[in-house]
């Protein structure tokens, strides 16, 4: 199995899989599971080439950004003719939702989500306090942006120590960013139902505006977001340079651990999203 998690490793996810693999080896002892991990981002093509090639694993993760590439390959076989067939009722019951229409063409089921991410605002709960701010006012996009300029720390030279917001527009490793919750607040949709891009509108005008307006005119994200990853803006969340950032719920507790490591004690990130 290729897979980004470690079963060896300690995060949750990781116990969680080593578990599970457990769990299925003493079901069937004639199996064993053997984990590859692999980059999570270069995963899936890798796959589809080994595929191809011949020598690809029999199970695979596949990032959910290029599920559709892997799709239309043609490599993924159809989880109802391999065992779905033989489901009950009670194992289908919770599954269909939005990822599970995901995963299906047709009659065809090709994947199981496992693996669900959330995006939103992580903020350093220690600086919000000392700075006076309550998170659970921060319900519009001006509010939360007056609070970031509130967070934003400048020297006596005038450069910035402390940003208030941070984003990563690069497109490597990239994460969505506060364009897609304003586009959907505004309109309600990303894309029309037969999959046409639903953003060149006066909404997605709008929200990018608000997004890029953060840099620009409210000052509160740095200019070196256009090339951040989202690796870099944790690096800076986690050391400090940034009081708030948009960030992913499964990357709170290596942020924790970071702060522990460097600081020698744990504070708390904790999530809020603005409407």
């Amino acid at each position: 199995m290729w897979t980004f998690l470690n079963p060896a490793g300690t995060s949750p996810r990781e116990v969680a899989l080593a578990e599970i693999i457990a769990r299925f080896e003493k079901a069937n002892p004639d199996i064993k599971v053997a984990v590859e991990p692999q980059v999570w981002d270069q995963m899936s093509p890798k796959f589809i080439a080994a595929a191809r090639a011949g020598n690809a694993p029999d199970v695979t993760w596949v990032v959910t950004d290029l599920l559709g590439q892997a799709i239309k390959s043609g490599e993924l076989a159809d989880l109802r003719a391999l065992f779905m067939s033989k489901w009950s009722d009670g194992q289908f019951a919770g599954r269909k939702d939005a990822y599970w229409d995901a995963c299906a063409e047709g009659a065809k089921q090709y994947c199981l989500v496992l693996s669900r991410n959330y995006i939103s605002v992580l903020y350093r709960r220690d600086l919000l306090q000392a700075a006076g701010i309550d998170p659970n006012a921060l319900t519009t996009w001006p509010a939360f942006t007056e609070a970031a300029q509130k967070l934003t720390v400048r020297s006596a030279a005038g450069n910035v120590t402390r940003w208030g917001f941070g984003q990563a527009f690069s497109e490597a490793q990239a994460d969505p960013q506060m364009m897609v919750p304003v586009t959907l607040a505004l309109q309600g949709k990303l894309f029309e139902p037969d999959g046409r891009a639903a953003f060149a509108t006066p909404a997605g005008v709008t929200a990018l505006k608000r997004q890029v307006g953060m840099v620009t005119d409210a000052k509160v994200t740095p200019p070196d977001a256009v090339s951040w990853t989202i690796d870099d803006a944790y690096e800076a969340f986690a050391a400090g340079r940034l009081a708030m950032m948009e960030g992913a719920s499964v990357r709170t507790r290596w942020v924790r651990t970071k702060w522990a490591c460097c600081c020698g004690r744990e504070r708390t990130a904790r999530r809020t999203r603005p409407g």
